[in-house]
């Protein structure tokens, strides 16, 4: 392998480390702060449609996705995972990541063991604006 090989693949493993080294996942009381009383503004990874969300205090949330609107329960459980009961549906809970100015959430593939990003919180609004509710 001559020199040059060799410093960029050196270069390319330490820009990924420090990719990875950035991302903080949050703990429990950083994860309910977060949400508690905000709207968050983001957008789902897999099909890159925006969302619009609000976290009530008392465990209420309430969505605007693509004209339609959801509604559910959420709680941050003892692991400090994010967790949203839609009705109708099961608990789905999620890790929350802090990277860099950016939060994301993901959980874990049960047949892969990989992360998979569900969406990127791109801005948190102090209470809720937009009525969501």
């Amino acid at each position: 392998m001559n020199k040059q090989m060799g410093l960029l693949i050196i270069s390319s493993v330490l820009m990924m480390a420090d990719a990875f080294s950035a991302e903080t996942i949050l703990t429990e009381k950083e994860v309910q702060s977060l949400f508690s009383g905000n709207t968050i503004k983001g957008t789902y990874l897999n099909i890159k449609i925006p969302f619009e969300s609000y976290f009530d205090e008392n465990g209420g949330v309430y969505q605007n996705r693509d004209g339609v609107n959801f509604e559910g329960k959420w709680f941050v459980n003892k692991q400090g995972k994010h967790c949203i009961k839609w009705q109708g549906k099961d608990a789905k809970c999620r890790v929350v990541v802090r990277n860099n100015d950016q939060y994301l959430e993901f959980l874990i593939n049960s047949k892969t063991g990989k992360r998979e990003y569900l969406f990127v919180i791109n801005k948190i609004i102090e209470g809720n604006p937009d009525g969501l509710d």
